[in-house]
């Protein structure tokens, strides 16, 4: 690396380093991490966790001279696959960090990680840039804008797996340019293999993305020989691709197995797949400038915009030639179409459900065309001094003439897109000091711009978001931990936890429970969950089964914890209490199964499908359910009677065919029950 290029990591380092540290300050002034509550706790930072253990068990095995990795553990949920408990955290090169890191550093190694992807995410950018020998200074802001647009500070800092795609991106399509221009495919095929281990999910976006990459890159490169190069070197890209993803076939296909196991397949939430609507364009196009940063919106600086404008309108000059732009616009416009049309989302989400998260693909296409615009835009004057002023003016408009708009975020974002405008239309006249004083203003200007973007979100002065994360030092102690009476030794019981506790709570703290929280649970799961009508009803979390004292005992349940007076008074049916012990009350069930059984009795599906959900769990006492219609013979006769009832006094609800539908707030109705002769006695209506 020679002197130059050293001069521009080391500016876009030191730019880097105040954006996050003055952007991010909110944090480190209230003492939190960067572990979001929800996903954030119950997930990526139970995967750095587990994921530890995970690999020194294996590094034990193996000096023990008993080579063996464990790929089942009945830990997670009711028992699942170990090796798809979130890969993105797990097998990601610095999540692979955990198995040197001490579980009490694993929020240190979590905050670490979220900051170390948001650098190499513009660091990759920049170098894809110094690769393609694009001007230093505007490679600098481009990499700026790229790490810390609002996918990234809104969407990456509250869901880390984002940054993934978001880090390889420039990496992959660095790599597959080398192989357009008969280089070797090392780096393509080396990041296409990282990624790999991190799952599917984001080498499927990236390798759609690469489709149509090749095919403009390539009528750039070889006009004359279009369709020969296309054939010849897009085989050639296909062949290191699927090599590179045999590399990591190990991983990589059990959880591509997983995802179409899953419940979270074929679930298409949109009312049409070829429009979003006009609101979702007008959301865009203002979220895209100002407004409150998100996952969902890009949050441009506005010199993108005003790149935008230029690669329109603009002319050919010595810095690009009319070709580039015009297959810079062909790519953008490819990308647009998919962003506006619903099926494209569905496309770029495998199918499964319609969705922004492959928008980083957008993001790094727009900053390249800033950095290629920087040179021109810098001295900003004629048709693109006039469409900048347009762009203000119907941004203007728009926030004056929408109430949802006229806040305090929207006229933040105006004001720095017309001091931007004024910086970059002061005339130089040539002066070399002139211009760069112009853009030693600019830099602060988007330096401001990106700090001011990430203080709306975090601090305490606008939205104050930082509330929604993990204070530092308590990480581990949100998880339940069950006492040493009641813990497995030798044999095997699972632990029913009142309201549930934070979920994979049994995987952090080495106890079997019920809970769990997994992005590709199996389909099977959720459907017997939904059949049995077990709230809530999620392709992805199970708190537990509504404390169920049949289900409980299906399942091996032998004892439930409350570590709340109050709500132990509400043990399910079957338990007895055996003693209070670190402010926890426990109770062991009469009516405990082993984890194995055997049934003398069998019901087929489809007349298991005929009942209830109350008459299905009494029937799984009595039977096994086949996937077979060759049963003969009636079912075993069950016990559960309907008690009669009436509901009167209804208010902002209504119930209709066995539905209960709460239409307002403070909705209330008055339910009676006629309860039967129950050991000898009768009760009436109550």
């Amino acid at each position: 690396m020679d002197n130059k290029n050293l001069k521009i990591y080391g500016l876009y380092t030191i730019m880097f380093s105040v954006i996050f540290i003055a952007g991010f300050q909110a944090f480190w002034l209230n003492d939190r991490t960067f572990i979001l509550r929800g996903d954030g706790i119950a997930t990526y930072y139970v995967a750095l966790d587990f994921g530890g253990r995970f690999f020194r068990q294996v590094i034990r095995n193996i000096f023990s001279g008993y080579f063996a990795i464990p790929t089942f553990d009945f830990r997670i949920g009711l028992g699942d696959n170990a090796l798809g408990f979130h890969p993105f955290m797990m097998f990601d090169v610095f999540g692979l960090m955990s198995t040197f890191v001490p579980r009490s550093h694993t929020e240190f190694l979590y905050n670490f990680i979220v900051a170390a992807r948001f650098y190499l995410s513009g660091f990759g950018f920049l170098h894809f840039c110094m690769y393609m020998k694009h001007k230093g200074y505007y490679s600098v802001v481009g990499a700026l804008a790229y790490a810390f647009s609002g996918f990234a500070i809104a969407g990456g800092v509250r869901h880390p797996l984002f940054l993934l795609g978001f880090l390889y991106t420039p990496f992959i399509i660095e790599g597959l340019d080398r192989i357009l221009v008969g280089k070797k495919p090392l780096m393509f095929m080396g990041s296409i293999f990282l990624l790999s281990l991190t799952g599917y999910y984001f080498v499927y976006m990236i390798l759609i993305f690469c489709i149509p990459y090749v095919i403009i890159r390539i009528h750039h490169l070889y006009p004359d020989m279009f369709i020969k190069k296309t054939f010849l070197l897009g085989g050639y890209a296909a062949f290191t691709t699927v090599l590179a993803m045999l590399m990591a076939a190990a991983i990589l296909l059990p959880l591509i197995l997983l995802f179409f196991q899953s419940g979270r397949v074929g679930h298409v939430n949109v009312d049409s797949l070829w429009f979003w609507g006009l609101g979702d364009f007008q959301n865009f196009l203002m979220r895209s400038i100002g407004g409150v940063p998100s996952s969902l919106g890009l949050f441009f600086p506005p010199l993108i915009i005003i790149s935008f404008i230029w690669l329109l309108f603009g002319k050919q000059n010595l810095h690009i030639t009319l070709s580039e732009k015009r297959h810079m616009l062909y790519l953008l416009g490819v990308l647009l179409i998919i962003r506006f049309v619903p099926a494209g989302s569905m496309l770029m989400h495998g199918f499964s459900y319609p969705t922004f998260r492959w928008t980083f693909l957008l993001l790094f296409v727009s900053a390249i065309v800033m950095v290629r615009a920087g040179a021109e835009v810098i001295e900003l004057k004629g048709k693109l001094l006039f469409g900048s002023l347009l762009a203000i003016l119907a941004y203007s408009v728009a926030i004056f003439l929408t109430p949802r708009f006229q806040t305090g975020p929207h006229y933040i974002a105006l004001l720095i897109f017309i001091s931007t405008i004024a910086c970059l239309a002061y005339p130089s006249n040539g002066f070399k000091k002139i211009i760069n004083l112009k853009k030693v203003a600019f830099m602060a200007l988007l330096a401001g711009n990106l700090i001011a973007n990430i203080n709306l979100l975090y601090s305490d002065r606008f939205l104050g978001r930082t509330e929604q994360f993990v204070p530092a030092g308590t990480a581990k102690s949100l998880f339940v931990n069950i006492p040493a009476a009641i813990r497995p030794v030798c044999g095997f019981h699972r632990i029913d936890v009142a309201s549930g506790g934070l979920q994979n709570s049994p995987l952090v703290n080495d106890y079997f429970g019920l809970s769990s929280y997994l992005s590709t649970m199996n389909g099977r799961l959720t459907q017997f969950t939904s059949e049995l009508e077990i709230s809530p009803a999620q392709s992805f979390r199970i708190i537990h089964f509504n404390h169920s004292a049949r289900l409980n005992s299906l399942l091996s349940v032998q004892y439930y914890v409350s570590r709340n007076r109050q709500r132990a008074r509400y043990v399910p049916f079957g338990y007895y209490e055996i003693g209070q012990e670190n402010e926890m009350w426990l109770f062991k069930n009469y009516f405990h199964l082993p984890l194995g059984f055997t049934y003398k009795n069998a019901v087929s599906r489809q007349n298991y499908e005929q009942l209830n959900p109350v008459e299905k769990q009494e029937i799984m006492l009595y039977a096994v359910v086949l996937e077979r219609e060759d049963l003969h013979g009636e079912n075993p006769q069950l016990r559960t009677t309907q008690m009669p009832f009436t509901i009167s006094e209804k208010y902002n609800l209504t119930w209709e065919n066995g539905l209960l539908d709460v239409q307002r707030n403070n909705a209330t109705m008055t339910l009676e029950l006629g309860v039967r002769q129950i050991c000898g006695v009768t009760s009436s209506s109550v």
